[in-house]
């Protein structure tokens, strides 16, 4: 077994202090994920509570550490570069260690949650600006075909936000040593290394062939609103399994997953549409055939790498995409473990990459709910005032009630569209980022008890509309080829405004009626009509005047 060297230095390239005995080492880079490094080290004499290395600067949480491999008589290789994020200590009677752990320079990118709006760019621009602005060097950004009228992020780190829209544009991203590169999940270029069972150093090989994520074809659509109707469906391109004889699409079709439907009811462009649909068949096609294949240290293989596998039979040979790598170096030396083929799920699916509910500041409600109003209430005081107090079921009645604001279609400073429920109203509650104490009503239902007017009719033709206040004021609309409108009382004052007549007619209960149409004004009276011009003339001209 070859002699194997670690070289660990800090940012001024200071090496280790020799006396520090490292125990183990272990490293590990995948795509979509953040590098990563644990140090252990022999730290700590316990009889006099002494602990020289936790007590040294060289790896206090913030310093900035550099990992280097080689074998003897071979030259250094950089395996990782990052910053000290936890510094531990672990005592038992066998002794004591030190643990560090480490992140690469991108971990700045997990912190905190933003919010922003960037218009006008593509997916591509978009990360670059957002690697390069955590102070990571933007190596090689892929372009991306869809440029966003406004692409949001709301409340989300900016990590978790580049690795969802790099897989939406059927992309990864993959970190080394503080620099970023946004590329394709695909399997190009010719094999950086062949490994054959029985020649080669191969100390371990694990590989299954999985058929639960195959689809014979993978689709996507969303809504137009321009048409009102669900897009075309883009089919994305099959893609050939690299490893092995077995053909996703056919196998797909013997376990009976015909097609996998991306569906998005908000609107999105046709390249995105193309881009979410080819990632997807990406991730399922190299997820055929996935495993681990451990070897000898190697640090030249890089991330999305391509290798050829050799004496595995027609199932397991052929070419495989590197999508993880972990270096391990203890007592048995220098092992290398190689993650091959693709994780099928999408990282939001993995991944909780939204804010918790209610910001996490208590349980939250999820959905609407039913509430009931309550009696009128001022005891609520100024925070409530415009506040409608509600009941909701399940809810100890007692002093179960909430505070609800009252949406409206418009609202304002002296203006809007006031209609505020009735105690007993079964009214539809939802709350603000799902917080129960963030109530707000956003409608009224009927029902079998809360039944609406009875004049009303309710068809196939759908042709009335109707505002009908508690005492019986009514403004109805019959919305048909030729629609009227009535404003009525209960004492039945109208007011009707009639397309088909041709008219507008005003009526009350004591048999007067003014009518205006095309045949002219028309003025009746039950009783009297008074004219009375106290301060100036009165004036009756025509054509013809009849006064009986």
């Amino acid at each position: 077994m070859s002699v194997v060297t670690a070289t660990i230095s800090d940012a001024r390239g200071r090496a280790m202090p020799p006396t520090y005995e490292l125990l183990a080492l272990d490293v590990h880079e995948e795509v979509n994920r953040i590098p990563r490094c644990e140090l252990r080290l022999i730290d700590g004499d316990l009889a006099r509570g002494r602990f020289p290395i936790s007590d040294d600067a060289f790896f206090e949480p913030g310093a900035t550490i550099k990992v280097k491999l080689r074998y003897e008589g071979k030259r250094d290789r950089t395996v990782f570069k990052g910053l000290v994020v936890r510094h531990g200590l672990a005592i038992s009677t066998a002794g004591s260690v030190l643990i560090v752990e480490l992140r690469d320079q991108a971990i700045a990118l997990t912190r905190p949650r933003r919010s922003a709006v960037f218009k006008e760019m593509t997916d591509a621009q978009v990360i670059r600006r957002l690697v390069t602005k955590a102070g990571l060097t933007a190596r090689t950004i892929t372009a991306t075909a869809a440029t966003h009228d406004a692409l949001v992020q709301f409340r989300a780190s900016d990590w978790d936000f580049i690795v969802t829209r790099a897989e939406a544009a059927g992309m990864v991203a993959v970190v080394r040593q503080g620099g970023f590169s946004l590329l394709p999940l695909a399997v190009t270029g010719a094999a950086a290394r062949t490994f054959e069972l029985g020649l080669d150093d191969i100390r371990a090989l694990d590989l299954e062939a999985d058929g639960l994520h195959q689809y014979e074809r993978i689709t996507s659509a969303a809504w137009d609103p321009q048409t009102q109707k669900r897009t075309a469906k883009t089919t994305a391109a099959s893609v050939a399994n690299p490893t092995g004889d077995l053909d996703g699409a056919k196998v797909a079709k013997a376990l009976g997953f015909s097609e996998c439907a991306l569906e998005s009811p908000a609107p999105l462009s046709s390249d995105e549409l193309a881009a979410w649909a080819k990632g997807a068949m990406a991730r399922s096609r190299l997820a055929m055939v996935r495993g681990r294949l451990a070897i000898a240290g190697d640090a030249a293989l890089a991330l999305l790498d391509v290798i050829a596998l050799q004496g595995l039979g027609d199932r397991f040979a052929g070419e495989a995409l590197v999508t993880g790598i972990r270096h391990r170096v203890g007592v048995d030396g220098w092992q290398t473990d190689l993650q091959l083929g693709a994780t099928p799920a999408p990282f939001a699916e993995r991944h909780r990459v939204d804010e918790p509910r209610a910001a996490g500041l208590l349980p939250s409600v999820g959905g609407l709910q039913i509430g009931v109003v309550a009696p009128f209430d001022s005891r609520g005081g100024a925070a409530h005032k415009l506040d409608v107090k509600v009941l909701l079921p399940g809810v100890d009645a007692k002093d179960g009630h909430v505070w609800a604001r009252l949406a409206s279609p418009d609202a304002g400073p002296g203006r809007g569209m006031f209609f505020r429920p009735e105690p007993g109203d079964e009214v539809v509650v939802g709350f603000f980022n799902g917080d129960p104490r963030q109530a707000v009503i956003l409608g009224a239902l009927y029902s079998e008890k809360n039944k609406p007017d009875a004049a009303l009719t309710i068809d196939a033709k759908n042709e009335q509309r109707a505002i009908v206040s508690r005492a019986g004021v009514k403004i109805t609309i019959v919305d048909a080829d030729q629609p009227s409108i009535t404003i009525e009382t209960p004492d039945k004052r109208t007011i009707v405004l009639d397309d088909a007549k041709g008219t507008i007619v005003l009526k009350d209960s004591h048999d007067n009626k003014v009518t205006l149409g095309a045949a002219g004004v028309t003025i009746k009276s039950g009783k009297d009509l008074i004219l009375d011009a106290a301060s100036g003339e009165v004036t009756i001209s025509g054509k013809k005047v009849d006064i009986q």
